[in-house]
């Protein structure tokens, strides 16, 4: 199985690729410059960060949600990854299906109650 990387032009990113997955994957670097546009191949992660950004008001700036303390802006993060892959849908015409059932990781969407009750993200 390979991994198919899309980076912006930091140095850093290649050497780290193949330390991670060695010959087992592809990576292309993208100008940053480039516009933030669906056709640009950096779109999809733009995106999930600005999502990431609006969905966790730790992250909002120059306002008092802010996180005083890391262990809880890393669980309000987990909370956010959980929510938006296992029980948010992908989109309106696909009712029923999360990233986690079009990833077929699990078979049906997972209710938010379910989410709390049993304490996914909090250990």
């Amino acid at each position: 199985m390979s991994a198919s990387f899309a980076t912006d032009k930091k140095t850093s990113y290649p050497g780290l690729i193949q330390r991670a997955f060695g010959g087992r994957s592809s990576h292309i670097q993208v100008d940053a410059q480039l516009p933030r546009n669906s056709q640009n191949p950096l779109f999809a992660v733009n995106l999930t960060f600005a999502m990431l950004r609006d969905g966790i008001s730790r992250l909002v700036r120059r306002n008092w949600a802010h996180s005083k303390l890391a262990s809880k802006l890393v669980r309000h993060a987990w909370i956010w990854v959980a929510w938006r892959n296992y029980v948010r849908m992908r989109t309106i015409k696909t009712p029923g299906e999360t990233a986690a059932t079009a990833a077929m990781i699990t078979k049906r969407p997972i209710k938010p109650m379910e989410l709390i009750r049993d304490r996914l993200v909090w250990n």
